[in-house]
This record gives structure tokens, C-alpha cells and sequence, in this order.
């Protein structure tokens, strides 16, 4: 008991206050560290040696909303992480310092903006997303999770199979490239680490198609000169678009459509009420398939593919009902020049009217009897009408099956020809 007693006396005179000295030397550190008199947090690292600070950054993309082509602009939540160099920040403890909150804004951070961004918002739940690792040689860690949503120039030439070329630009706000440069960090992937998640879990309706890492020396234009130059970094997406969607709810029902108007080459011309009833529900669809597509789409002053395609869809459509209105013209006809041979009603070029015209038309004498309704002047035959449905219903299908072979053989061409396009430069 006696050698028990005098253990906890050397424990709580010797051991516990090393512990608490071992708990207030982090706090301690830190404070003496970022302390007034020995630490400038408005002044970058390396500014009175007038040497450039290397900055390497990364970004890891955790999810993307689809492209909203109307306005413009993407939106990506991501992890933006930058390393640099603050010698300032050296110090003795074995293990790296971990600073958040107000402490890690007690020490200088890159004023590190996205040029094309229309909006940028901080994660916090009970704090702010952000983490900064400072290790004893003073490499200086930062992390912080944002949500940006960015502009984007889209081409809806080739939609719904367009490729969407979008892109980050970030580069420092204030320093130009004599004082801060940026880097990518280099993953060994090609930047696939990057947006591992984008490959795992495709958007909606696009598709991560290419990743490409860029760093550029840019001029600057804010402060109204361009005699700097600002070190920048460029991350580009090139998404492509996943067209099933409309190729289940615009292009298969144009098809039908068109397809279905066939059915009026096989009904009889005298029951003009179905034919006329079915040429107009096609004629109506077509027109509120193409309102669809519009809809959803901003009024851009060029002809995109799809319009092509749906406008040729529609001008069968309508050409069905006009190949009606031949079919009732020449029953009209027939009907006319039996009624002309039942009562023997045929002019001759004596005819008065005839003679006040026939200065006008002195090479062609069957040409005075049709201005004066003798339908024998062209003769018609009886069947006319049933000859031009049934010749339809073959020529109709065979013009567009070649217009499908043709528009599909283009579609793929052009789709190709994106692919191996070079990738085009939109904000830098």
C-alpha cells in the first residue's frame, strides 16, 4: 500500500503536468507561430525575396447538374485543394498542424477566383468546409468544398448529338504571374482522378466525353492594361449528350407519324372525311412535336440537325394531304368529262370568248378549249385517282428510306468529324 501511495504521488507530481504542458504547447505553437510581430498574413510568401510563389492545385469534381443550355451555364461541386511554399510557417513539432475556422484565415491564402463564374457558394454545416495542413517545413496544405456555377458557350448545331465543350478558369485575382504561378497537380492519370466521380456516375443527360488540364499565361484586362501577364489554369469538360431520351419521344413518333400517314393511300378517295381527318391529326402532331422541341431550347437564329430532320417528317406529312388534293382534282376531272360526253356539251373554237382570247394563245388550240371548261382538251383517265394513291404508297416509303440513309450517314460523319476535332479554346 505504501509503494502504491507513493507511485500516484511521483504520477501526479512528475506525469500529469508534462501532460498538460504536452496539451497547451498545439495551442501555443500555433499562437506564437501566427503571432503579429513574427507573422504577415496580408503579405504573400516570398514578396520582399521578389520571387514567384509556385502554387500546385487540384480539384476533384463530387457531382455535376446537367448542362442548362437556355442560360448558358454548368454547374459542378467540387474540392478545390492548393499547395505552396510559406517558410514563414516552419516549426519544430513532429506532426503537421491541422487549422480550421478562424485560425486557418489567420494565415495568407491565395486570392484564387473562377473568371467564368456567374456564382460560387461555400460549404458549411456546423462549419465551414475548409480545412488548411500546415507541415513543419512550412509547406502549407488548403482544402475547401464549393459549388460553382459557371458559364458555358453551347452549340446546338448537332443537337441532340451535340458534344458541349465546357470549362473552369481559375487564376489569382490580384498577383500577377511575376508573383504567383499556378500548377496542376500532376496525378499520373492524364487528370482521370479528377473527375472519377463524373465516369462512375454519369448526369442525366450528359456524359463525361474528355477531361483536359490546362495552365496558360494570360493577359489580364481589369485594371485597364495589359502589361502582365496572369498565370491561369484551364479545366475542361467535354461532355456528350445522351440523345436516347429523344430518340424514344421525338424521333420515333415523327416516324410513326409519318409512317401512319401512309394509311391514306389505302383508304378511298370518295371517303374524303377519314382521309382528311387522318392527314390532319398527322399534320397537328408533327406541328406540336416540333413546338416540343423548341420549347425546351433557346431561340438561337440557326438550323439545328434535329429541325432537319423533324421539318422533313412534316413535309411528308403535308405532302400526303396534297397528294390528296391531286387525287380529288382528277376525279373531279373524270367526273367532269363524262358529264361533257352524256350531254355532248363540246365547244367549238367559233365560240366568241374564244375568238376575243385567240390572239393569245394561237400555237396552242387545246389550250382555248381548257380556258373554256372543255375537259377534253387533256384527257383523264378513269382509274387516274387509284393510279397516283397506289403509286404513291411505293414512291413514298422509297424517297424517305434514301432521305433516312442520307440524314443518318451525315449524322454520323458529323458526329465523327467533333470527335477528332481539336479541342476548341472558349474563354482563354
Amino acid at each position: 500500500m505504501a509503494y502504491e501511495n507513493m507511485f500516484l504521488k511521483l504520477y501526479s507530481l512528475i506525469v500529469l503536468p508534462r501532460v498538460a504542458l504536452t496539451g497547451s504547447f498545439y495551442g501555443d505553437l500555433i499562437d506564437n507561430m501566427l503571432s503579429e510581430s513574427r507573422y504577415e498574413n496580408k503579405v504573400r510568401p516570398y514578396f520582399y525575396e521578389k520571387k514567384p510563389l509556385n502554387i500546385t492545385t487540384r480539384l476533384v469534381v463530387i457531382a455535376a447538374d446537367d448542362i442548362n443550355v437556355n442560360a448558358m451555364d454548368f454547374k459542378l461541386e467540387l474540392r478545390l485543394a492548393m499547395t505552396w511554399q510559406d517558410y514563414r510557417l516552419k516549426h519544430n513539432h513532429s506532426h503537421h498542424l491541422m487549422l480550421g475556422g478562424d485560425l486557418a484565415h489567420r494565415v495568407w491564402i491565395p486570392d484564387v477566383y473562377v473568371v467564368n463564374a456567374k456564382e460560387i457558394n461555400g460549404h458549411k454545416t456546423t462549419e465551414d468546409n475548409e480545412i488548411m495542413i500546415i507541415y513543419n517545413n512550412g509547406t502549407v496544405y488548403y482544402s475547401l468544398r464549393l459549388s460553382i456555377r459557371a458559364s458555358c458557350h453551347v452549340d446546338l448545331h448537332m443537337f441532340p448529338w451535340d458534344t458541349q465543350k465546357c470549362s473552369l478558369i481559375i487564376q489569382s485575382y490580384s498577383w500577377a504571374s511575376n508573383d504567383i504561378r499556378f500548377y496542376w497537380h500532376n496525378d499520373g492519370q492524364q487528370g482521370a482522378s479528377y473527375v472519377q466521380s463524373l465516369k462512375e456516375r454519369p448526369m442525366a443527360q450528359y456524359d463525361l466525353n474528355e477531361f483536359i488540364l490546362r495552365a496558360e499565361q494570360l493577359r489580364n484586362f481589369q485594371d485597364g492594361s495589359d502589361e502582365n501577364l496572369w498565370s491561369s489554369l484551364e479545366a475542361l469538360f467535354s461532355f456528350r449528350r445522351l440523345n436516347g431520351f429523344y430518340l424514344i419521344q421525338i424521333l420515333a413518333p415523327s416516324n410513326f407519324l409519318v409512317i401512319l400517314s401512309w394509311v391514306s393511300f389505302l383508304i378511298n378517295p370518295d371517303h374524303a372525311p377519314a382521309r382528311v381527318f387522318l392527314g390532319t391529326s398527322c399534320v397537328l402532331t408533327m406541328a406540336a412535336i416540333q413546338n416540343y422541341i423548341n420549347m425546351s431550347l433557346p431561340k438561337v437564329s440557326y438550323i439545328k440537325i434535329i429541325d432537319v430532320y423533324s421539318l422533313s417528317c412534316y413535309f411528308f406529312v403535308v405532302l400526303v394531304m396534297a397528294e390528296y388534293a391531286l387525287v380529288l382534282l382528277l376525279n373531279d376531272r373524270v367526273r367532269k368529262e363524262k358529264i361533257f360526253k352524256e350531254e355532248n356539251k363540246i365547244p367549238t373554237v367559233t365560240n366568241k370568248r374564244i375568238q376575243r382570247i385567240s390572239s393569245f394563245c394561237k400555237f396552242w388550240p387545246q389550250l382555248k378549249l381548257c380556258i373554256h371548261g372543255n375537259p377534253f382538251c387533256m384527257h383523264i383517265p378513269v382509274h387516274a385517282g387509284r393510279t397516283v394513291d397506289k403509286t404513291c404508297i411505293i414512291l413514298f416509303p422509297v424517297v424517305y428510306i434514301i432521305f433516312n440513309i442520307g440524314f443518318w450517314t451525315h449524322v454520323g460523319t458529323s458526329i465523327d468529324e467533333v470527335n477528332i476535332e481539336s479541342t476548341k479554346e472558349f474563354f482563354l
